[in-house]
């Protein structure tokens, strides 16, 4: 039971540490935060962030993989996307809006993402990597509704769906802190995926 109860108490100061983290990572940037800031705005030692992740780029990693879940959310609603019955239209507006929402609903994460891509070339290289294999995935969705006659056949599936998604993430990273993000971002949604399904149109 005491052994127990001291794994609990660990996991709790790990969590609290990787929210602690977040914040300053995303706040004042990767490389401007040290172990030590870290540490401290959390109330322990600095020896306990090495005990747990090892490094700070330890920590970040963990991070990383424990405080987003978008890249993962966007696969399934494409996943999803390819065999809806819904039109064009109402699959790019569901599509948008739903990678839009998550971006903002962890935009701590998200700008920390954007500003270490900015900042280090091999995670902007991997980051890359994953926003192309999400396109490529919207390129699926669009060659489906071509088969279906909804796509016109001399459109460049691969640049059209480069051409959808990147919009949404400046729009996020340009607005997100409006105070009129919602009515703004619907709006912004509706007129960016009337434009493609217009384009897209045979």
């Amino acid at each position: 039971m005491a052994q127990s109860r001291r794994q609990q108490q660990a996991d709790a100061r790990r969590e609290q540490l990787l929210d602690v983290a977040l914040d300053l990572f995303a706040t004042q940037g990767f490389d401007a935060t040290s172990t030590q800031q870290i540490a401290k705005a959390a109330g322990v030692a600095q020896g306990l962030v090495f005990h747990y992740f090892g490094s700070k780029e330890g920590l970040l990693s963990a991070v990383l993989s424990t405080r987003h879940s978008f890249a993962s959310g966007m696969a399934d609603m494409l996943t999803e996307a390819e065999t809806s019955p819904m039109p064009l239209g109402d699959v790019l507006r569901a599509l948008c809006t739903g990678w839009l929402d998550t971006l903002h609903r962890e935009r701590s994460v998200t700008l920390l993402l954007a500003g270490l891509a900015l900042t280090n070339p091999t995670f902007g290289t991997q980051l890359n990597e994953a926003i192309a294999a999400t396109q490529k995935m919207l390129a699926n969705v669009l060659e489906r509704r071509r088969d279906a006659g909804e796509v016109s056949e001399d459109a460049d599936l691969g640049i059209a769906a480069h051409d959808i998604l990147t919009p949404v993430i400046m729009y996020f990273l340009l607005h997100h802190a409006s105070p009129h993000w919602k009515t703004e971002a619907a709006q912004f949604i509706d007129n960016h995926c009337t434009l493609w399904q217009r384009a897209l149109a045979p």
